[in-house]
């Protein structure tokens, strides 16, 4: 049942396992003491007894033991076993008592002790045996029951005081969870830290602040992160909706439609990147994602890259440099290539015209490679470089329109790096132009 399985049914029953668990052992300790004080004591007074009948026995003979008025039941045992006085039973009905328990012991020790059941008077008895003097045996009978009266009274009221303890123990135990449990209910889970708990739940209150930080930041991010797709789609959206509202009319050349066609054309490929970046993204963000690794030469794949963007290069009058020599590491040969396209094309778009670009790689004493793609360009402020990472952030707003990319080009570089344990380092310096450099771990 769900109710066994409960914080507050475990610690009930803890606290009254426990509870019961010291009562009983306490209950059967208090008894055996108790017990054993009344049987020393009655041995104590039987050895006292047994001396005085013998005296008895030596100054008068059997004629002392007739007028005492004493409950228990004495009896005279030859050395050979055999009875010759009982002041409970005629002799006719006792047999031989040289295999008693009792009688063994006081022929070895001078004092014997046992219990047991007697047949002869259908009942448990008590048994002291003393040997005397002449060899004779005397030995003094109680029965069990009265000899341990005040014990088995005692048993009684610890067995009334056991259903007392364990009423005693149920309601405290409940009160006890109750009170226990009250701080861990009252924890406000948007809130934890606004109510004082135990000092052992505080890492637990502290991993939910955590968790709620986290899920708030997750929150934040999806928001910003909707509103500016929303943005960037918005845009060439507009602008598709706009010319193919125009060509629809119909009242236009060829020229004009040609030239509308191309700016949809430009507006819709201007669509598929962002997509493209988004889908990029959405794959690295993916961490239990693996990815085939191999041995590649990063030299290779900058020569690539230049050739690919010869035609923006020209276009520009940008020259590109490039410095060091094949350097080798174990990686994803598709990312490394993201990192050096969007890399080389920020450091096109944000140049100057008749600008340089340096890409360079190069070896640590570590035999760490970093990957370095320098520019003449614009520049970023010192307060915004530690934002340039984030997804669709621009850093020259005035000329975001006119320079052409969805603004994810830098975080595809963060998270490709970050798949390889590269660490990436920024300098740059306004109207001077910026420096990325990517780490490699060998």
């Amino acid at each position: 049942m769900k109710i066994f399985k409960s914080m507050s049914f475990k610690l009930f029953y803890g606290f009254f396992l426990v509870g019961t668990i010291i009562y009983i052992f306490s209950a059967f300790y208090l008894y055996a003491n108790i017990s054993r004080f009344y049987e020393k004591r009655f041995y104590s007074m039987v050895k006292k007894e047994v001396q005085y009948i013998e005296h008895g026995l030596k100054d008068k003979g059997l004629e002392y033991l007739i007028p005492l008025e004493i409950d228990c039941r004495i009896t005279l045992i030859h050395p050979d076993g055999t009875v010759y006085y009982d002041s409970f039973f005629p002799l006719s009905h006792l047999d031989n008592h040289n295999d008693r328990e009792e009688v063994i012991e006081a022929r070895k020790n001078g004092f014997g002790y046992s219990t047991r059941f007697s047949k002869t008077d259908k009942d448990s008895n008590t048994y002291v045996a003393y040997k005397m003097e002449d060899g004779n045996i005397l030995r003094i009978t109680e029965s069990y029951f009265d000899n341990h009266a005040p014990t088995m009274n005692l048993f009684r009221t610890i067995f009334v005081m056991f259903f007392i303890t364990l009423f005693l123990t149920i309601t405290i135990s409940m009160v006890m969870t109750r009170k226990i449990l009250q701080p861990i209910n009252q924890i406000d889970l948007d809130n934890p830290t606004t109510i004082e708990v135990y000092e052992e739940l505080e890492p637990f209150i502290n991993k939910i602040e955590q968790e709620n930080k986290n899920r708030k930041d997750l929150e934040q991010f999806r928001r910003e992160f909707s509103a500016n797709v929303s943005h960037e789609f918005k845009t060439p959206l507009t602008s598709i909706s706009g010319f193919a509202e125009l060509m629809k009319n119909g009242d236009m050349n060829k020229e004009t439609m040609q030239e509308f066609a191309g700016d949809i054309y430009k507006e819709s490929q201007h669509l598929i990147s962002i997509l493209e970046d988004v889908i990029k993204l959405s794959k690295l963000d993916e961490k239990t994602i693996v990815l085939d690794k191999k041995v590649i030469n990063i030299f290779d794949i900058i020569k690539e890259v230049r050739d690919f963007y010869t035609h923006e290069l020209n276009k520009k009058n940008i020259t590109m440099e490039l410095n060091g020599e094949p350097a080798y590491i174990n990686a994803v040969p598709h990312l490394i290539q993201e990192i050096v396209f969007n890399l080389v094309d920020n450091a096109i778009k944000y140049n100057k015209e008749n600008g340089k670009i340096i890409i360079s790689v190069s070896k640590t004493s570590e035999k760490n490679v970093i990957l370095s793609v320098k520019d003449s360009g614009i520049g970023i402020p010192n307060d915004e470089i530690p934002r340039i990472f984030e997804r669709f952030y621009r850093v020259d707003k005035s000329h975001s329109k006119e320079i052409y990319g969805t603004g994810l080009g830098l975080s595809i570089v963060q998270n490709a790096a970050a798949y390889h344990n590269a660490k990436i380092e920024v300098s740059s310096q306004i109207d001077v132009g910026t420096t990325i450099s990517v780490i490699f771990n060998s």
